[in-house]
């Protein structure tokens, strides 16, 4: 019996430790979570591993399992796949154990506390990189620390838009953990999550998530006090309707519209329609997506160049055209084309519509300087150019050409690259062209292969379709099929029926409000997962599990007592 404790003892504090390490130091966290694993298994009885209120709740979890199976076996990569699914298992794993945890409340109670912490932890670390502006990142092997905040606020996650899927999370449990507790002392720390967490969320740019934890807030106002959702409603229409113009100007800025609806529309029905089943295979979304991709992506265009016999006109945002050039370090490189573009005014981005950027690469062929160059293309050929100062330790310079956004194509042609021991003025820069050395091979794109590509230069597909299916239904449509697609949905489906009929046997903050928090939690995920992949991040799929084995395990409990 004494022994029976220690252990229990031991898998609860590898728990603790487990969710409290994982959106900052996953390695501690994995680490815990294999030691917690390990010892469960050893006194679990699995006879009694599935037994759930439902009981069918067990069953659809294990039925989940069997199109990762086939997804796997089937897949188009089963390497890939395999790899996927060793760590995809977890996921139901750590859902079965956390629900097992769940001896009485005292116990849930600490694992909401031990979340709360955790996620006080990254976001007071997002307001100080935020405040300090911690610009950092360090890369060797397969450790990658990212700490840069260029597009927005990525905390400890290294980017705004996982920081912002696991703020969604979070948030739900914060905002009931507020409403249910009584004493001001116990108010103070959800109190504090919840005000650091919707900053951080704001400076995270991310609109799913945004629109997400506001749907959230509405469907609480709508259970607490329904005038109040009115008001607020009415409050939105009235803003929407005299700032509409503004909200579809600010959309392409933070957001990428065209990229999803391309995606959705042309890209993943072709998966589809070869993978209807069982999916083109766990984990290959990016390896399927560009092959089916209907667009191309890049045009040897011969007819509209602005010299010579042809041009390169890009059809698609963030497909890049490159190549590598020798350079010296501690001097100045300035990089000058012609483009033209079709898009229109109204479509055009903020800050320009193409992108003219060089990246200095050392001996290791990490980029160790950038510039984006972004620039406004129009619709007849202009010049535009982009300069750059190369550090010590550069050994190449890499010349990288895309177009960024918006509807339409952006041509490029004779580009030339300038060396200089000082700035280039603007008054200067057309004369030193003139004269400048060539720098860049093949750079009226006038050389074609023996596939009829530009010699000299390289294509690397572009976001739109080999980045994510910016989807989480979609994505899972993509490598597991309409079968596994339809399984998790079944999962989901019966924990949402199951939370929903005790809150309204009992009330919206029965068992301290952690059924309700786990199911307002796992509602901001589907929300944010209509535009956003959402689990394809392991810490954040995590935690998504975690909090459906709390409710699960609390419904147990409290079915038994």
């Amino acid at each position: 019996m004494q022994n029976r404790e220690k252990l229990d003892k031991v898998i609860d504090k590898s728990i603790f430790f487990f969710i409290f390490f994982l959106p900052f130091f996953p390695p501690a966290s994995y680490v815990a979570l294999l030691v917690a694993l390990i010892l469960w298994f050893r006194k679990q009885n699995l006879r009694k591993i599935l037994d759930f209120k439902p009981k069918i709740f067990g069953w659809a979890l294990l039925a989940f399992i069997f199109p990762l199976g086939l997804s796997v076996i089937f897949s188009i990569d089963k390497i890939l796949s395999f790899g996927a699914f060793a760590l995809f298992i977890f996921y139901p794993l750590t859902c079965l154990l956390i629900a097992s945890n769940v001896r009485n409340e005292d116990r849930a109670e600490k694992i909401l506390a031990t979340v709360i912490l955790s996620g006080l932890v990254i976001t007071a670390f997002g307001i100080v990189q935020y405040l300090a502006r911690i610009d950092f990142n360090y890369e060797i092997g397969f450790l990658n620390i990212n700490l840069r905040a260029e597009e927005g606020l990525g905390s400890t996650l290294g980017n705004p838009n996982k920081f912002a899927k696991y703020l969604d999370l979070i948030l739900p449990l914060s905002f009931v953990s507020l409403l249910v507790r009584e004493e001001l002392r116990r108010k103070i720390l959800p109190g504090i999550l919840v005000v650091l967490g919707l900053v951080c969320l704001v400076l995270s740019r991310s609109l799913g998530g945004i629109a997400a934890v506001f749907a959230v807030l509405m469907v609480i106002l709508l259970i607490k006090n329904w005038k109040v959702l009115v008001i607020v409603m009415a409050g939105l229409f009235i803003f929407t309707f005299f700032s509409h113009g503004w909200i579809i100007k600010i959309m392409p800025k933070y957001g990428s519209p065209s990229r999803r609806i391309y995606t959705w529309k042309e890209v993943v029905p072709r998966i589809f329609k070869s993978y209807p089943l069982v999916g083109s295979g766990l984990g290959t979304y990016k390896l399927v997506s560009w092959r089916e991709s209907p667009e191309k992506e890049w045009i040897v265009n011969t007819t509209n160049s602005y010299e010579g016999t042809g041009c390169m006109q890009a059809t698609v945002a963030w497909s890049w055209l490159w190549q590598d050039v020798p350079v010296k370090a501690e001097r100045y490189y300035t990089l000058s084309a012609y483009v033209r573009s079709d898009i229109v005014s109204s479509e055009k981005t903020e800050g320009g519509n193409t992108f003219l950027t060089l990246e200095c690469l050392n001996d290791k062929n990490k980029v160790i300087a950038r510039e984006w160059g972004v620039v406004n293309a129009s619709s007849s050929w202009g010049l535009k150019k982009t300069q750059i100062y190369t550090p010590p330790g550069i050994q190449k310079m890499r010349i990288k050409v895309a177009k960024r956004q918006g509807e339409g194509s952006v041509w490029f042609d004779d580009l030339k690259l300038i060396e200089s021991s000082s700035r280039i003025s603007k008054e200067k820069t057309e004369k030193t062209i003139l004269d400048a050395k060539k720098m860049i091979s093949n750079p009226g794109f006038e050389l074609l292969n023996k596939s009829g590509r530009p010699q000299s230069w390289i294509e690397t597909p572009g976001r739109s379709t080999i980045s994510t299916a910016h989807s989480l239904y979609f994505n899972y449509l993509s490598e597991l099929g309409i079968i596994g697609l339809a399984s998790l949905l079944l999962v989901i489906a019966i924990f949402f029926h199951s939370c929903i009929r005790y809150l309204r046997r009992h009330s919206f903050l029965a068992a301290g409000g952690i059924i309700a928090g786990c199911t307002l939690s796992i509602l901001t995920a589907l929300i944010h997962g209509t535009v956003e992949t959402f689990l394809d991040v392991f810490p954040v799929g995590l935690m998504f599990w975690v909090i459906i084995g709390l409710a699960m395990g609390l419904l147990r409990l409290h079915s038994s007592g």
